[in-house]
């Protein structure tokens, strides 16, 4: 076998452990992006690139005669990642609290469980669990390293004290995953995004472009606006006249005095009794340290033997 043929098929073998490891959202669930749905992508630009780890499709639905909103999501979860929950919330503000949450969480067998909750976020943050009527279960499942969830919500929705109206309110939207603890609970989120602006759930997907930047750091309490104080005009006062314009009044000529002459006082120079001392200096020399990236991808080395027209590889 020559050895073109072995780095052909070298090649071939390297691309196919590279597709199955990354194993990348369809280019299927991007295809209907602002024709039927409306989609969100983590990150920016992430849709036309058809790069992103996170996809979610939304489109007005309708089910036993009953207006709402279907969702579509994919994540694309990395094969060495510790995350197990993916949330997709619903949120009057940019900040986390009172916002109505779809969650999904993988058990260790890579099972899917969904719940809905709401969140909160007073002096502890987190999610309080719920039953949402007349919202049907989300449905999700996990393979080839994805998990897809569906599901539908009516256009108005009571989570726990909160009242969500999808045809008379406009929402942001809410992207988070993380680790989650051995009930399955979410601890914390490892990366979160929300859109940079509330969403119409009606929205006509083909004048809709939906954008997500990084959620506020800010508290979750809305600050308070400053008082507003009315301006005080400054008092009118009138000019005032010049003074009256007078002679300069010449001054007498005085001839100058000239002081005696002093010899100047010498004083006596004592020598210091002992000299300072002076701090030792350490000087360090040597290279920076350096940091050290490592790379989780598979890496194929091959080594090629000509021994009788045989090709080897090991990996």
């Amino acid at each position: 076998m020559s050895k073109l043929s072995c780095l052909s098929i070298a090649i071939m073998i390297l691309v196919y452990v590279l597709t199955v490891h990354s194993n990348p959202i369809l280019d299927d669930h991007y295809s209907d992006c602002d024709i039927a749905y409306q989609c969100i992508g983590m990150t920016d630009e992430c849709i036309s690139k058809k790069s992103c780890q996170v996809l979610l499709k939304i489109k007005p639905s309708t089910q036993n005669d009953k207006p709402g909103v279907m969702f579509q999501i994919y994540w694309q979860r990395q094969t060495t990642s510790e995350d197990r929950y993916l949330g997709i919330g619903l949120s009057s503000d940019t900040q986390m609290g009172n916002d109505s949450v779809t969650l999904f969480s993988m058990g260790t067998d890579d099972s899917v469980q969904s719940r809905q909750g709401l969140t909160y976020c007073d002096t502890n943050c987190g999610i309080k669990y719920v039953d949402v009527k007349g919202m049907p279960a989300a449905k999700g499942k996990f393979s080839d390293n994805q998990l897809t969830g569906q599901w539908w919500r009516p256009e108005e929705t009571d989570v726990d004290t909160i009242h969500f109206n999808l045809k008379a309110n406009n929402y942001y939207l809410f992207l988070a995953y993380g680790p989650v603890d051995k009930q399955g609970n979410p601890i914390h989120h490892t990366t979160a995004y929300v859109s940079h602006n509330p969403i119409s759930f009606e929205a006509d997907p083909h004048k809709t472009t939906i954008q997500t930047t990084l959620p506020s750091t800010q508290p979750t309490t809305k600050p308070t606006p400053p008082p507003t104080t009315q301006p005080t005009a400054a008092p009118t006062t009138q000019p005032t006249a010049p003074p009256p314009t007078t002679q300069p009044t010449a001054a007498p000529t005085t001839p100058p005095t000239t002081p005696p002459t002093t010899p100047p006082t010498t004083p006596p120079t004592t020598p210091p009794t002992s000299k300072p001392t002076i701090s030792p200096v350490l000087t360090t020399t040597g290279k920076p340290s350096s940091a050290v990236t490592f790379i989780s991808s598979p890496i194929i080395i091959i080594f090629t033997l000509r021994t009788s027209n045989i090709c080897i590889f090991l990996q």
